[in-house]
């Protein structure tokens, strides 16, 4: 079971660190993201939506809702499976501009897991996680021609969590932390100058696990 609950970790701080619409936008700018993604790791594979508001261009919001699957079955012929939803802030402290040559961005999230199974139903029991993440991350934007810009960027967090099981004498038996480091490459496209469109591809590196996956993100500015 530890194995299994460090691939949820990396699952969530792979999810919190590819938040950060902020990045895309001016200073004092306001605006909207939306988006979604595919991860897959050793353990699971999964998927997200998102959603998210970005305040002067340097502070976010957002929420992300998403399911997961165990790549091998729990018991036989019985999958283990699991909805999250989440909320997160990022904060950017420095933006890449004349004077400053790299982004740097402090974030912090908080994830809700609910698990299910044909044992979990059939003894009654339901099994909650919580998980806890903070972490860093720099940016560095590079224009390759007019409406299109390669940004790499590079992450580290460290989370904190475990699971509950409600119907059993066992609670709180699970617990872990984890830090993990993030490797992103986003390819911004410009539409008519005001939307874009990222695509970033990522790969999280922990201590037993790696994960990879590729997220898309719509940016919408709110005043242009």
């Amino acid at each position: 079971m530890k194995n299994s609950l460090l691939a949820l970790f990396l699952c969530l701080l792979f999810n919190a660190h590819c938040k950060g619409q902020s990045l895309f936008l001016e200073k004092e700018e306001y605006g909207f993201a939306v988006g979604g993604g595919l991860f897959r790791n050793q353990e699971i594979s999964g998927l997200s939506l998102d959603g998210g508001y970005s305040i002067n261009g340097v502070f976010d919001i957002g929420v992300s809702i998403g399911y997961f699957r165990y790549n091998e079955l729990f018991t036989p012929n019985d999958a283990l499976t699991a909805t999250f939803a989440s909320l997160y802030i990022s904060y950017f402290m420095l933006k890449q501009g004349e004077n400053i040559p790299i982004s740097l961005a402090f974030n912090a999230s908080y994830e809700r897991q609910m698990y299910s199974s044909r044992s979990f139903d059939r003894y009654n029991v339901e099994v909650i996680g919580n998980f806890f993440s903070i972490g860093a991350s720099v940016y560095k934007s590079f224009i390759i021609k007019d409406h299109l810009q390669l940004l790499p960027s590079f992450s580290i967090g460290y989370t904190r969590g475990g699971i509950d099981f409600k119907g059993v004498k066992v609670v709180n038996e699970y617990t872990e932390e984890e830090i993990l480091a993030t490797i992103a490459f986003s390819l911004v496209i410009k539409q008519d100058s005001i939307n874009q469109i990222v695509i970033t591809p990522t790969v999280s590196v922990g201590q037993d696990f790696t994960t990879y996956g590729i997220f898309c993100t719509f940016i919408f500015p709110e005043n242009y």
